[in-house]
């Protein structure tokens, strides 16, 4: 074990996976420790996920300032971002992007750290928010976020 402190979350393999896709075992385990420390994915996956809990209050304000009415229409619905963002955090996005868009997603976020994730994350939520602000149920808003942007199509 290169370090007992950190167990096994399941959010670590889609970005190890991920890694493998495009360079070998030994490359991919550096460049996840490298990610580690560049980002503190181990805060994530270890205490009590303390951190994870920070970002969740972090999209919380994020989305309250940028799109206050979307914001709302979530709190009335009573969604919150741990049920939607959560696989978002834990993975960066590869458990539910495309690999080559996350993989650019990925160039942004080792360049800026989260700040560029959570620029990312309010990106998403605007370009579905006329359609997320119709919908009536919890169940609809919750499942059209969880399918971003894997709904979404992009140019290579």
């Amino acid at each position: 074990n290169y370090d007992p402190n950190v167990g096994y979350c399941q959010g670590m393999n889609f970005i190890v996976a991920l890694l493998l896709l495009h360079m070998n075992e030994e490359e991919a385990f550096w460049t996840y420790i490298r990610m580690d420390e560049k980002l503190g994915l181990r805060k994530s996956f270890s205490d009590g996920m303390n951190q994870i809990n920070q970002q969740f209050e972090y999209l919380t304000q994020l989305t309250k300032r940028k799109l206050p009415k979307l914001q709302k229409h979530l709190e009335t619905k009573g969604i919150v971002p741990s049920l939607y963002s959560t696989g978002w955090i834990l993975t960066l996005f590869a458990n539910s992007a495309h690999h080559d868009l996350v993989v650019r997603i990925w160039d942004f976020i080792f360049w800026d750290g989260w700040p560029f994730f959570f620029k990312v994350c309010i990106a998403l939520l605007k370009w579905d928010s006329n359609k997320l602000l119709k919908m009536e149920t919890m169940e609809h808003v919750l499942n059209a976020i969880k399918g971003l942007p894997y709904n979404k199509s992009y140019e290579h």
